[in-house]
């Protein structure tokens, strides 16, 4: 009997290593598979990017690369994703150039800030993190000195953010701050350029970028892009109110900078593809950051 007991534990040790070991399979199988699809799902957004760029010479919400894919049942799972625009955002890259505070750039960022009801000391603290001196800007600025007693301490950046995330890591950027903020601002490379797609900004960010137009004006002329998009900046300048006055540089109706994001689901096993893509003219879009989660 007692061998009989000690046989019997023995097996069933050995059949619950078993199903385990089985278990870990499938989840590393599905987890293989999952991954792979993001990845697949990533460059598949990047060939509409690239098909759009031969066919239309500006970027709005009509075009394919704009509509989200839903989730899609897959075998044993699901994957959808989206395209977004990020050249219709506010670069906040472009506030400090070769280490510099462009004050048109700081203007600009300073009147997005007052349309969204933020501060306005934001801008100050943000260009002490992105310029390359240790001189506190006027008005709300933050250097070292600041950060170092913070815990965890830390120090300015000085340099371009990769992502807008990294926000979360200058003086008042506080999580309620960033969530005012995300929708409108962006962080892209130099490469990218920092031109708003007058196509695609938010009607805070066409108001911004415009100084002198008011918000009701910039929602009017975001409704109607809807049924006849902007094809040049002449075109755009035509539906301005009279007497405002346009910075061309700073406008686009294309976009070369773009977010894409993939969701699958594969088993139980769930997996996000997240890169921001730039056309460069290139035979093939470029990922300038790349993350499979």
């Amino acid at each position: 009997m007692l061998l009989a007991a000690l046989a019997s534990s023995i097996v069933a040790g050995l059949l619950w290593h078993q199903q385990l070991w089985l278990r870990q399979y499938d989840f590393q199988r599905d987890q293989s598979q999952a991954q792979s699809l993001a990845r697949s799902g990533l460059d598949w957004a990047r060939l509409i990017l690239q098909e759009d760029a031969r066919s239309s010479a500006i970027d709005h919400f009509g075009e394919q690369w704009a509509i989200r894919l839903p989730l899609s049942p897959l075998d044993n799972g699901e994957i959808g994703g989206e395209i977004t625009d990020q050249q219709g955002l506010f670069n906040v890259n472009v506030l400090v150039r070769d280490g510099v505070l462009q004050q048109d750039a700081a203007a600009r960022y300073g009147r997005l800030l007052a349309l969204l009801g933020l501060p306005a000391a934001l801008g100050p603290a943000l260009a002490d993190w992105l310029d390359a001196n240790g001189e506190v800007t006027p008005g709300g600025g933050a250097e070292d000195s600041a950060y170092v007693a913070l815990q965890p301490p830390r120090v300015a950046a000085n340099r371009s953010l990769v992502t807008p995330d990294e926000l979360a890591l200058v003086a008042g950027y506080t999580p309620e701050v960033l969530a005012r903020l995300r929708p409108f601002v962006t962080a892209l490379p130099s490469a990218a350029g920092g031109a708003i797609n007058v196509n695609t900004a938010p009607p805070e960010v066409l108001a911004a970028t415009i100084e002198g137009l008011p918000l009701a004006d910039a929602n009017r002329l975001a409704a109607s892009r809807g049924n006849k998009p902007f094809v040049t900046i002449a075109d755009f300048r035509s539906r301005l109110p009279s007497g405002i006055p346009v910075n061309e540089l700073a406008l686009a109706v294309s976009s070369a900078a773009f977010v894409v994001r993939v969701e699958v689901r594969q088993g139980e096993v769930r997996a996000t593809g997240l890169a921001l893509v730039v056309r460069e003219g290139g035979p093939w879009p470029r990922a300038v950051w790349q993350m499979i989660e």
